[in-house]
């Protein structure tokens, strides 16, 4: 009873917090000043914490406007990086590489929605936002089949990351099934004004088409979406909380009888939340809304319960036991309130919740949510990881066996969403779902300070690394840390290599690719361990003497000695011109390459920093060719002479000398094998904490997965 007593007043603290949490607009992802601009995500931060640089950026609202943007963009070898209205991605896929790059945003390009009822098709500018979208369909008398279940996104962004909703049915729940066209926007020679729109259609350009249907931003610019649209529909919502036994047997039949079915799992309450959504008449009355809960501009109540830091000693079993708690509060009061389902609008009454599809599909507003850093919000990972059908069952069930050892440390992630499982359907498109696939969505909570580990953080790195590894799962493109996405060439197989040969014929220069990309498409880092990648960025210094632009004219503000945009005359080291290059127009000097390089305590105070090991190569070969070069003399004064007065022959010592020198023996045993790893502990290194190399884990002594 005086539990019953505690959960009911936590739920109505709830409520009344709910209700006076006052929206604001989300801040823009791009914010430019005098030293160039900086892009960041809607979760305020990527996930290696680092800052992404850019020159400059431009809004264009035409398709004309857009093709200049590229055009100058590529006349003058510039790296080219699109970035949206919301920038609703965890991975840095809009972030550039070089601070000298340049910023394409769509968030004005916006202004086109055409529906075409006869072709039931409707085409609409890149910018668009998918709840803008989804208003004009509906209003015109159709439906969208399927969408994300996050309407804070725009219609290019979600279709360059392979967003989806759930369903096996039809066309799928990826949005990317569900598109019949793309105008794509990408680089060209000088004949062609160096941009060109490519216009790509089903049945015509399958090949580029399956391509650039999920393009991560890296084959050009979307200019504009055309999607397959059908006669209006409502859907019918009920949400069954129940006992998880059986899920594994389960979850099969579950995404076939209902066509936009999803399960949510709670482990750690043992229980699972069945949503039977199915299609219903449009002349079925019933005016319902999806207002789910997780995307409410929620007050900061939940966010710090879910994002307690590790605590000490002492103190982690009663945190545990308060995460509990909070996550049977927070279950309850989603039970109660049908999930954020109202029946009319306005107030949860009981189910099934019957609406429009544009009311149910998709939820969301274009207002800062919980996890705004402005408020001090929710800071977290996102974990997608897509299955192919037949190896989900296992991974549910060496859950429940993680879950049984201590069900308290997996509180963390029931807080706020559990393990939202959904089905996605096979898809053509070359970095889409190859099969019929399961996806699940976890987060779990990251620290404001990056050596501060969350409680039972292990746990659930723990399940990461068995959906990546042990079953090969495929990471979602717009979601993930970088370990989601460890052998994904591997995982993709033949349609990795189309992928890439379609982007080698669109993007040969590149423009488009990133730091982020490269290392993701190419591998071009994935194979070098840790430590390397850590050393190179502790190395990492200006470069020195470089060049980024070189102008044919003066231009106003530039240097009036040598006419460089990037000093002015006071601070120019070219000797002074009897007449100016502001003057005579002429010997323009190229741009300097002004580089921003942040360093942490040790590296501001490392006085070898920015050393070019090549030049110590130099002086050890001169060294070594003197030292030669003086035992030869030697050599030859101390040799005695024989009768002819000439000395003894004197062997060729001026030939490179070859010495193996002796390894240093440790105390300590090496290479040491235990619990069926292949590597030894130490071998790993991610997110600050050692691990094995074989299976990616970081908890020591563990029994090797791989």
């Amino acid at each position: 009873m005086r539990f019953s007593h505690s959960l009911s007043l936590s739920i109505f603290c709830l409520l009344v917090t709910i209700w006076t949490v006052r929206s604001v607009p989300p801040q823009p992802p791009v914010r430019c000043d005098q030293t160039g601009c900086t892009v960041s995500s809607a979760y305020g931060t990527w996930p290696d914490r680092k800052t992404c640089k850019a020159a400059n950026i431009t809004y264009p609202k035409t398709e004309e406007e857009l093709c200049k943007a590229v055009a100058y963009a590529s006349e003058h070898n510039l790296k080219v990086k699109t970035v949206t209205k919301f920038s609703h991605t965890i991975p840095k896929l809009a972030c550039p590489s070089g601070s000298d790059a340049m910023l394409i945003s769509t968030s004005k390009y916006n202004s086109v929605i055409e529906i075409e009822p006869d072709r039931l098709t409707v085409t609409a500018d890149s910018g668009v936002s998918l709840r803008e979208l989804i208003d004009k369909v509906e209003a015109a008398g159709f439906s969208i089949g399927t969408s994300p279940y996050w309407e804070g996104v725009s219609i290019g962004g979600l279709i360059s990351t392979g967003s989806h909703g759930s369903s096996w049915s039809g066309r799928g729940g990826s949005v990317h099934d569900h598109v019949v066209g793309i105008s794509l926007v990408v680089p060209a020679n000088s004949s062609e004004r160096y941009a060109k729109v490519i216009r790509l259609e089903e049945g015509r350009d399958d090949k580029l088409l399956n391509a650039v249907k999920v393009s991560l931003g890296v084959l050009g610019v979307i200019s504009k979406v055309k999607l397959s649209i059908e006669k209006a529909f409502k859907r019918s919502i009920t949400y069954n909380f129940t006992s998880d036994v059986a899920l594994e047997d389960i979850f099969m039949d579950h995404g076939k009888k209902f066509e936009f079915g999803d399960i949510t799992w709670y482990p750690s309450r043992k229980t699972a939340v069945y949503r039977y959504d199915v299609r219903s008449p449009v002349n079925v009355s019933g005016n319902g809304v999806n207002d789910f809960i997780g995307f409410q501009s929620n007050p900061i109540l939940i966010s710090k319960g879910t994002s307690l830091p590790y605590p000490r000693s002492h103190l982690k079993l009663v945190k545990a036991r308060g995460k509990c708690t909070t996550a049977d509060t927070t279950l309850a009061y989603k039970k109660l309130t049908g999930n954020g389902l109202k029946n009319n609008g306005l107030l949860f009454t009981g189910y099934p919740v019957i609406g429009n599809q544009g009311k149910i599909q998709t939820s969301g507003i274009d207002v800062s949510c919980s996890w705004d850093p402005r408020y001090n919000g929710l800071f977290f990972y996102e974990t997608t990881a897509i299955f192919p059908l037949p190896r989900f069952r296992d991974f549910i069930l060496d859950v429940k066996k993680l879950r049984d050892m201590k069900p308290e440390r997996l509180c963390g992630i029931d807080i706020y969403n559990g393990i939202l499982i959904r089905f996605i359907k096979g898809s053509k498109a070359y970095l889409g779902q190859g099969e019929d696939s399961v996806v699940i969505d976890f987060n779990y909570y990251r620290a404001d300070d990056v050596l501060t580990p969350r409680l039972n953080q292990d746990v659930m790195e723990e399940m990461e690394q068995m959906a990546f590894s042990k079953y090969g799962a495929k990471p979602h493109w717009g979601k993930n840390r970088k370990v989601g996405f460890f052998g994904v060439k591997q995982k993709y197989g033949p349609n990795f290599d189309k992928f890439l040969e379609v982007k080698n014929k669109l993007d040969p220069k590149m423009m488009f690719s990133s730091e982020w990309s490269d290392e993701i498409l190419f591998g071009r880092e994935a194979d070098r361990s840790g430590d390397e990648k850590d050393r190179e960025e502790k190395w990492r210094w200006y470069d020195r003497g470089a060049k980024i632009h070189h102008a044919k004219k003066f231009r106003n503000g530039a240097c009036a000695n040598c006419g460089a945009m990037t000093h002015d005359a006071k601070s120019c080291f070219e000797r002074a011109r009897k007449v100016g290059a502001k003057f005579t127009g002429k010997h323009i000097a190229a741009d300097e390459k002004i580089e921003s390089i942040e360093l942490d305590y040790a590296g501001k105070r490392d006085r070898w920093n920015g050393y070019d090991t090549s030049q110590y190569c130099q002086v050890q070969e001169k060294r070594f060719q003197d030292r030669k070069m003086a035992r030869v003399d030697y050599l030859i004064k101390q040799s005695p002479e024989d009768e002819s007065g000439n000395g003894e022959d004197v062997p060729n010592t001026s030939s490179a000398v070859s010495y193996e020198p002796a390894l240093p023996k440790s105390r300590w045993e090496e290479d040491v094998l235990v619990n069926n790893h292949t590597t030894v502990w130490g071998s790993y290194w991610v997110d600050h904490q050692w691990g094995y190399r074989c299976c990616l884990q970081t908890e020591k002594e563990s029994f090797c997965t791989a």
